[in-house]
């Protein structure tokens, strides 16, 4: 969608980069702190994972989801097919 996003850590912040107009927004933030996790996009939302929690952002309405029945495995197939495929 044209935007970069800065998102996790201990303050559960979530920025957004609009490159054309040089400009940051300060978005809803996660529900739970994110450090030495992995991220993705699927099918126009943002995923947050970690071991034992997964959220989904939604960009168009600034909503966070906790996202349930995510198990390691789960984790590990998003995060692998996410940067190796």
């Amino acid at each position: 969608n044209n935007h970069i996003y800065l998102i996790g850590g201990e303050n559960r912040v979530c920025f957004r980069y609009t490159p054309s107009v040089d400009e940051w927004r300060i978005m809803k933030g996660p529900q739970n702190a994110y450090v030495n996790c992995a991220a993705t996009v699927w099918e126009g939302k943002i995923l947050l994972l970690r071991n034992d929690l997964a959220e989904e952002f939604d960009p168009e309405t600034n909503q966070w989801s906790p996202l349930s029945g995510f198990a390691i495995n789960d984790v590990s197939y998003i995060w692998y097919k996410t940067f190796f495929c």
